[in-house]
């Protein structure tokens, strides 16, 4: 043991070797006859021992191993672990030791990351479905309704009958117009045969005249009520044109009591209830007075929200996916078609138009969207 420690001492040039042989001085001090035990206690120790001596060798072949290293154990860990491995009290071999890590070539070894794969970039907001075609539907007149032929969410096409309205004086403006318009036909009747007569007294008279039979007077008096009936008969024929117009006014005005679908589409809104007394469309004060909404729902658009610090990566064509809070299992797509041209101020904000590509069956106006915007491309 004390001639392993020469050569030790011999190599040592810096103060790591010094330490190193400092911690194995004590090793090689130990005499044989205390390093060499006894007959009984080799048996009573058994293979133990001769473990500790192959670990012992290894701890100095490790301690050549690490002379190329600057950052060896310390003195007293090194000085612990000796003495634990000579311990005959120690059942197990420690395991306290710190053990220098293998050194690594930076040159070699070193490790080069792996190339990262970029996420493609895309643009996140929120919005809400609206519709492109949908029309308010009032009374043109006022009344009561009486009949009400449609219920929410019902398909309708333009004309068809939506409602009834009660109003018992257009009934009897109606009535009114078509008395008078068969007085005024019967007076226009009687004006024309004012005039065949005149006209008949007219001639006989003109003939008289030329045999001297009657006076030229008589003549012109002749001519005069001829002219007069054919007067009258202009004015009668004036006044059936206006008795005409009247029941016409009437009649529309009772047609109009039949509220009649002003486009094609859904009932999305119904505000309108039997008994209820409804006002004319020029003496409604509110637009939101309306009897119910009919809605395109084909043309069904998106209009989202999205961070203004995206502006300069919008343009229109940019395609992404939308989710209903609705349906929010069923995404699908969507296109820009529109930018607005202004940044609200107060929310950072600015609106994008999209178009819907496949939404869920049963997309309604107003629902609430979430949208997302690819820009691999940009």
């Amino acid at each position: 043991m004390a001639a392993m420690g020469d050569p030790l001492a011999m190599n040592i040039q810096t103060d790591t070797h010094r330490n190193l042989a400092e911690a194995l001085t004590p090793l090689s001090a130990v005499t044989v006859s205390e390093a060499q035990p006894s007959l009984e206690e080799r048996q009573e120790r058994g293979p133990s021992w001769t473990l500790r001596i192959f670990l012992l060798l290894g701890l100095l072949a490790a301690g050549g191993a690490v002379l190329w290293r600057s950052d060896l154990p310390t003195l007293a860990a090194l000085r612990n672990w000796g003495e634990g491995l000579l311990d005959p009290a120690s059942q197990s071999v420690a395991t306290d030791v710190p053990i220098a890590p293998t050194p690594v070539s930076d040159a070699t070894t070193r490790i080069q990351p792996a190339p990262v794969a970029m996420p493609t970039a895309e643009i996140t907001g929120s919005g809400y479905v609206l519709v492109q075609d949908y029309a308010s539907v009032f009374a043109k007149y006022e009344g009561t309704i009486t009949d009400l032929l449609v219920a929410l969410g019902d398909p309708v096409t333009r004309g068809q009958p939506l409602a009834a309205v009660s109003d018992p004086g257009a009934q009897y403006a109606l009535k009114s117009a078509l008395i008078d318009q068969s007085l005024a036909q019967l007076r226009l009747e009687t004006k024309r045969i004012e005039v065949d007569q005149s006209e008949r007294d007219y001639d006989r008279l003109t003939s008289l005249l030329a045999k001297d039979a009657v006076s030229e007077r008589v003549t012109q008096d002749a001519a005069t009520a001829l002219s007069l009936a054919k007067t009258a008969l202009r004015q009668a024929e004036q006044d059936i044109h206006l008795a005409n117009l009247k029941v016409e006014i009437a009649q529309e005005h009772v047609d109009e009591l039949t509220i009649r679908a002003p486009v094609s589409g859904t009932i999305t809104q119904l505000n309108a209830r039997i008994g209820n007394s409804v006002l004319a469309r020029v003496d409604t004060i509110r637009d939101t007075d309306y009897l119910m909404v009919i809605t395109d729902t084909a043309s069904m658009y998106l209009d989202a929200e999205v961070a203004e610090t995206n502006v300069s990566r919008l343009r229109v064509g940019l395609t992404g996916e939308a989710v209903l809070d609705g349906f929010p299992d069923q995404p699908f797509e969507v296109r820009v078609v529109g930018i607005s041209p202004v940044v609200s101020a107060e929310r950072g904000t600015i609106s994008l138009r999209l178009e819907l590509d496949g939404p869920p069956d049963g997309i309604r106006p107003n629902m609430a969207a979430r949208i997302r915007i690819t820009l691999s491309d940009t």
